[in-house]
């Protein structure tokens, strides 16, 4: 699998997909931010997969609940990182988000900063 990097815009339309645990509690936390970035872009979809095995976390590159991958790649973990059933205690700030998806910075933040910060609902 590829990883692509927040220096580079997502091409349009941007394929988006969230892998979890069943009932990982930050996942709600990341569809509101998701949505927030999203706003009324339809051109976008955001797949949500429970992924509930070890072995399905390694085939679809998940590297801590929740991931989300644009087009395929995490830009949010370092490729070398393990994938695995394991908590991701850090998510994407509204901003980085914004920077890995749109290619159009936040407030205070420079085009491909990268990154994960919380702070944002």
């Amino acid at each position: 699998m590829s990883h692509g990097s927040e220096n580079t815009p997502v091409e349009e339309p941007a394929e988006l997909t969230v892998l979890s645990v069943p009932g990982c509690p930050h996942v709600p936390i990341l569809a509101r931010r998701l949505d927030e970035v999203l706003g009324q872009r339809s051109e976008i979809a955001v797949r949500y997969v429970e992924i509930d095995s070890e072995q399905a976390a390694i085939e679809a590159g998940m590297r801590g609940s929740p991931t989300l991958l644009i087009n395929g790649a995490d830009p949010f973990t370092a490729p070398s990182a393990v994938p695995g059933l394991y908590c991701r205690l850090d998510l994407p700030s509204l901003p980085r988000l914004r920077d890995a998806i749109t290619g159009q910075p936040g407030p205070g933040l420079p085009s491909g900063a990268g990154g994960f910060g919380g702070g944002e609902p």
